[in-house]
Order: C-alpha cells, then sequence, then structure tokens
C-alpha cells in the first residue's frame, strides 16, 4: 500500500510521512499543494491521499493550492490532518473561522464516537492541538462529527457516503497518544474500500535518484596523528600561536559536559592542502582563497563543500577518541536559507554569509583525558609528510607553562558602553504585535523573531573572548578570526551532530529564564521552567519540527527523542532541552543534511518556510552568523555544528549581538523583550570588562 500526501507547506509533513512509513512499510510519495506533478501521476501509484497541516486559511487558493479539487474530484480514501481537516469542512459547504482559543503546542484530551478511524482508540485520548481556525457553524449534510473537545469543538469529521475523514489535532505530535494506531486503522479502511470496489492497490514504490547523488573521482589522503605526553591550557595555545595569525579558528569546549563537550580544536591555513572559503548568497558565489591564488565559481558553497568531501578518501593511522580528522570548520549565516529554503534575500549581509577553513593542520584537546594531539592530513603523492609541523609544534607547546592566569576583569563602578537595539524597544513591541496576528490568523504556530544590539566600539576580539569563555562557558563556544571579523560564541546548543556510522542527533534549546539568587529561588525557577505552559508548548513546537526534518533523512522508524523537555543550568541562565537522534538513509551525508534542515528550526518557528517569510518581513536587516551555524566537516564524515546564540560579532568599528525569542499566542510583549535582554546579558558583562582593561 502506497499513500500520497499533499504537503501544503508545513513543518510537520514528514512526521506524517515516518509515521505512515513504519505502519504500511513503505515511503508515502509527497508532492506540494501548488506542484504540476499531481497531473502527472496515474491513479494506480498511490492507495491513499493524506492532505497535511499547513500554514493559513483553507479558502485561500494559494494557501490550500491543488487540494480542493482533490477532496472534490478523487474516489481515493482521503484523511485531512488540521489545515487539511478544515479544507475538507470548507469544501462542502462548511464555515473555517477563528478558534475562540488559539491552541499551538498545547495538550487535550479528545472524546470520540464509535467510528472504525478510532478503532482501539480509548475514550478520551490525549492530543496535541495546533490551530488558530476551527471548523465551525452549520454542518454540512454530507458530514458528521466524530470527535470533539471538551467545550464540543469539533475534532474530526467523516463524509456520510465517501472515505474520507478529517481530524483537526495532530497525531504525529511526539506529545499525541495512539497516532500510529489512527494510521494503521487509516490504512484498514482504505483495504475495506478497495474490497468493496473490487479493485487492488497500487504496486512496488518508484525510486527515485537525489540530484545531489553523482560522486566525483576520488583521492586517497592520510591523517597522521601524534598524541603528545603533556596537556596545555587551549586559552594560552591559541594567544601563543595563532594570536597573530588571521585567519584562525577554535572550537572550545569552554564547559566540559560528559560525553556531550569533551574535545577543542583549533588551526589555521599553515598546511599545504589548507584554504579559505567564502560565500556570497545573494550572488551565489563561492571564492575559494589557497596560497597560489583566488577562484570565484558561481556555484553554491554546499554543492561545492559536498564535492570537496566526496573527492577525498581519508585513513586515519591511528584510533583515535575525537571525531575531527581534519576538513573545513567555520560559519554558515542564517541567509543560507536562500539556498536551503528559497527564501529570498532582500538584505545584503555585514559580512559574507558563509566562511570555512579547510584544515590539514591541527591541533586537538581531549580535555577529559588532559593531554593533546597533532593531526596533519597528508597527500601520499607529495613530498611534504608533515614531519616539520610535527616537530616543530611540539616543540613550541611544551616550551608554553602548563596555563596562564586569565581574570576576568571586573569593570569599574563607573564603566558604561553605549549600545543600541537595530529594533528599538517600542518597535520590537509593535512587531511582537504583528506576529501575534500572523499566529492568530493561522499563519504561523510559532515565529522566533530577533534583535541586534550594537555598540559603537573598539575592542580586541580575543581578549573579548577570553573574557567572554570565563563568564559564560558553553559547550559549544568558538572562536573564529577573518579579515576585519572576530566572532565570539558561547553557545550551548547542538544544531546537528552526526558520527562516522551516520548517527544524528539535535539538541534545540527553547525555553529560557534567569538564574536564582539563592538556591531556593533557582530550584523554583528551574521547576517553572519546566512546567509552564508556555515554554512547553512553544518547546513542543521546536521538537515536532526537528522532527520533521530529519524524518527526511532519516531511516524510517529510526527517530527518537530520549530527552523531551530537560533543564540544563548554565552560568546565567535556565535553558529547556529536548534531545531528538535518527540514523541517516544510506547514502545522505552532512552536506545534504544541511540542505534539509537549515536554518536550525529553533531559530525560524513553525511552519518554517511560511514563518521564515514571515521574519523576513519584519526584520529590518539580515541576520548574518547569527542564528546560523558554527563547527567542522570533517573528511570522515563527522559533522557538529552549533546554532549560533550568544555571541558577540567584533569588527574594527563596532560589536554586534544578536538576540531573540520564540513568539507564541501564549506571549506577553513586555516579557519577550525582556528575555532579549537576558540573552545579552553575559556578552555585555564580557565587554565591559574588557573595555575596562
Amino acid at each position: 500500500m502506497k499513500t500520497l500526501i499533499i504537503d501544503n507547506y508545513d513543518s510537520f509533513t514528514y512526521n506524517l510521512f515516518q509515521l505512515i512509513a513504519q505502519v504500511q512499510g513503505t515511503e508515502p510519495l509527497v508532492i506540494r499543494n501548488d506542484s504540476k506533478e499531481f497531473q502527472t501521476l496515474h491513479p494506480k501509484e498511490y492507495d491513499n491521499i493524506v492532505l497535511s497541516p499547513g500554514p493559513g486559511h483553507p479558502d485561500i487558493p494559494k494557501d490550500f493550492g491543488i487540494c480542493k479539487n482533490i477532496i472534490l474530484e478523487s474516489d481515493k480514501p482521503i484523511l485531512g490532518v488540521c489545515l487539511g481537516h478544515q479544507g475538507i469542512f470548507s469544501a462542502f459547504g462548511g464555515q473555517v473561522q477563528r478558534a475562540p482559543i488559539v491552541m499551538h503546542g498545547r495538550l487535550s484530551l479528545i472524546a470520540h464516537q464509535d467510528d472504525p478511524l478510532y478503532h482501539l482508540i480509548p475514550n478520551p485520548f490525549l492530543v496535541t492541538r495546533y490551530h488558530s481556525l476551527i471548523c465551525t457553524g452549520p454542518l454540512p449534510p454530507e458530514l458528521e462529527i466524530t470527535a470533539w473537545t471538551h467545550d464540543q469543538l469539533i475534532m474530526g469529521i467523516r463524509h456520510r457516503h465517501r472515505p474520507i475523514w478529517g481530524i483537526q489535532y495532530h497525531p504525529e505530535s511526539i506529545a499525541s497518544d495512539y497516532g500510529k494506531q489512527l494510521f494503521i486503522n487509516f490504512q484498514s479502511l482504505t483495504e475495506q474500500h478497495y474490497r468493496q470496489q473490487h479493485q487492488t492497490s497500487s504496486g512496488a514504490p518508484k525510486v527515485i535518484a537525489s540530484p545531489h547523488s553523482i560522486t566525483p573521482p576520488q583521492k586517497a589522503y592520510v591523517a597522521r596523528v601524534q598524541k603528545l605526553g603533556f596537556y596545555k591550557d587551549p586559552a594560552l595555545v591559541f594567544q601563543q600561536i595563532f594570536s597573530n595569525t588571521t585567519p584562525a579558528v577554535w572550537l572550545d569546549s569552554s564547559q566540559i559536559i560528559p560525553g556531550f563537550s569533551r574535545f577543542s580544536y583549533m588551526g589555521s591555513l599553515e598546511g599545504p592542502l589548507s584554504y579559505h572559503v567564502k560565500y556570497d548568497a545573494r550572488n551565489q558565489t563561492t571564492t575559494v582563497h589557497n596560497k597560489q591564488e583566488q577562484i570565484t565559481h558561481t556555484t553554491s558553497i554546499l554543492d561545492y563543500v559536498q564535492q570537496e568531501l566526496q573527492r577525498m578518501t581519508l585513513k586515519t593511522t591511528m584510533e583515535v577518541p575525537f571525531e575531527f580528522h581534519g576538513g573545513f570548520i567555520g560559519y554558515f549565516g542564517y541567509e543560507l536559507n536562500q539556498e536551503t529554503a528559497s527564501i529570498p534575500q532582500t538584505k545584503p549581509s555585514e559580512h559574507p554569509d558563509a566562511q570555512l577553513l579547510f584544515l590539514d593542520r591541527v591541533i586537538v584537546f581531549d580535555h577529559l583525558e588532559q593531554c593533546c594531539y597533532l593531526l596533519a592530513v597528508i597527500d601520499l603523492l607529495e613530498t611534504d609528510k608533515g614531519e616539520s609541523w610535527f616537530q616543530n609544534t611540539e616543540y613550541l607547546l611544551q616550551q608554553l607553562p602548563e596555563s596562564l592566569p586569565h581574570d576576568l576583569h571586573p569593570p569599574s563602578s563607573t564603566s558604561h558602553l553605549e549600545s543600541t537595539w537595530l529594533q528599538s524597544k517600542e518597535t520590537y513591541l509593535d512587531h511582537i504585535q504583528t506576529c501575534l496576528n500572523f499566529i492568530n490568523s493561522g499563519d504561523s504556530y510559532e515565529i522566533c523573531l530577533t534583535n541586534k544590539l550594537r555598540y559603537n566600539c573598539h575592542v580586541d576580539p580575543l581578549t573579548y573572548y577570553l573574557n567572554l569563555r570565563q563568564c559564560h562557558p558553553a559547550p559549544h563556544a568558538a572562536y573564529l578570526k577573518f579579515d576585519n571579523l572576530g566572532i565570539a560564541c558561547s553557545s550551548m546548543e547542538r544544531f546537528l551532530h552526526i558520527d562516522e556510522q551516520g548517527r544524528i542527533q539535535t539538541k534545540p534549546i527553547k525555553g529560557t529564564t534567569p538564574r536564582g539568587q539563592t538556591p531556593e529561588i533557582d530550584k523554583k525557577l528551574a521547576r517553572t521552567l519546566q512546567e509552564d505552559e508556555k515554554f512547553r508548548s512553544e518547546h513542543l513546537m521546536i521538537v515536532d519540527l526537528l522532527r520533521n526534518d530529519l524524518g527526511k533523512v532519516c531511516q524510517i522508524g529510526s527517530i527518537s527523542v530520549p530527552s523531551l523537555m530537560h533543564v540544563e543550568s548554565y552560568a546565567t541562565v535556565h535553558q529547556l532541552v529536548s534531545t531528538i537522534e535518527g540514523q541517516l538513509k544510506q547514502g545522505v551525508d552532512a552536506i545534504e543534511c544541511i540542505r534539509h534542515i537549515f536554518p536550525g528550526g529553533s531559530m525560524t518557528g513553525a511552519p518554517k518556510i511560511r514563518t521564515m517569510t514571515i521574519i523576513n518581513q519584519l526584520e529590518t536587516e539580515a541576520r548574518g552568523i547569527y542564528s546560523g551555524s558554527i563547527g567542522y566537516l570533517s573528511l570522515n564524515g563527522a559533522t557538529d555544528l552549533n546554532i549560533v546564540i550568544r555571541t558577540a560579532e567584533i569588527t574594527p568599528h563596532h560589536v554586534s549581538i544578536g538576540a531573540g525569542g520564540a513568539i507564541i499566542a501564549l506571549s506577553d510583549p513586555e516579557e519577550e523583550f525582556q528575555e532579549i535582554v537576558l540573552k545579552t546579558r553575559s556578552l555585555h558583562q564580557a565587554l565591559l570588562a574588557t573595555a575596562s582593561q
């Protein structure tokens, strides 16, 4: 059996995809609601149809696309979910209006009548709701109500004579009960329909090759590794070896969390294979600077990097506990969404939209075992086998003391720096209200609105970062240095981790509260964060969004959520964090994941594409590096990328700090503004300390 899913540009469609595939053992076919592909499909290529959720109103053609015609004309069994459900109600003459209460990421008990769609499902049962609109008014004579809330809002319908069902809630949500059973029942109803019609179901699924699956000719390289018999403070090493070198990069596990953040990496363009890549998203040009020349390619940076990684095969000379074996380190800016999500970029970025260094010489710090490694990627056909680099670097490191004190200089009582929000408080509050209007009208469930705090001052970027890592250590911190740009990042959030076996993990953060001044107050604040409905609903939406994104690239049935809404505590804040894991499909690499998942859903909201379009309307400047990703893409296939939060961009003339928050129906505008002030606190403290040195 095969299902056709009509995707109404939603961010939960691939949760339905995964759930249906688990039930049927066959991957559904997914097409967008404005695709011409539907006209070319033969009816025998699919057995039933699922109309996905989505933003907007079913009476607006651009929101519902081909779905209305399918409802009225198809003889296949149909199940509409959320917007699809509302569209069924509307297609037969019903009214869809604003709900009395907006329900996004919120849980409800619903009751149902004795309909086969609810076979073996308790009555009532718990579901997740994502909707601003509701089916209301006179019930069309062709339809009957099959499920409802305690206050009699319609949660389910069916056609009296045709195999058409609608459900307002989201069975695919991680927090909904009996979603799998519902699709088992829908499959049974489909089979029953064909038995009654004396028809047979479709044959085997089509296999469509990925457009990015062509692998270029490969060349063999070796990663030589030397373990040193001593440990040095990474801050000291970077100061002494890389402070006068540009560009240079340092991925810094400044907060050590066992099993999560153990290693730090640093390097520059000192090896013979190294080079620097820059990307301009508006012109789609990738510029490569190596030791001999500068070459500009009219290609996307993702295509370029994927080809580079695919053409190199790597063998590592010894078994090591770390995963970065040479490759790319740098950042992808938020405006890469022009490439990954076709979001038009009308605002120029202040800095390149991506910058990566290809590193063939790396210093690695193992904070658990308190040792250092040197790694060199060697071209076996070249005469330079890295011997001189190993000897010179080991000698330099041996001459350094184990550590030097770096005390955070407290700002004097008169310390003050003038700062300006890019969007004034009044403007930001107005934009929050606009977001609430979009949410109430059904155009979005959650909008991650951001702002920037700018200081017109000059500070030394490295000194600033050393202060920042002391007052706000973080597991995914980084310091990147390019021409006229220093990036000081103290991120706590993992966007994407992929190991050599293709196991993938993401750890979204959504929900923030300050630390308390006493242990009792601190515990109370953490408990409130975990139990508050507003925080839980905004977090649940992002968990479901990221499950959806992983669902595009992971094996069927492999996605799990081992930790849901866990409180993690840092120097200045408590955060609500979840862990989502999966196993990549065969042949899917890190770049293919980025194409499907970037930017991180915790920095966009949902549904992702419509919400990013709204963000583009409201935010007056390009986000740039903030809310993008920093990390590595290793030659062995491993990848670790963060979400760029708690980050300062430092130029010779100014310092800018991005901050934002999730706007949902339960948001209070003043509280949302105070949240972005809270998120800049540690970066502001480090800036005051640096300016007073």
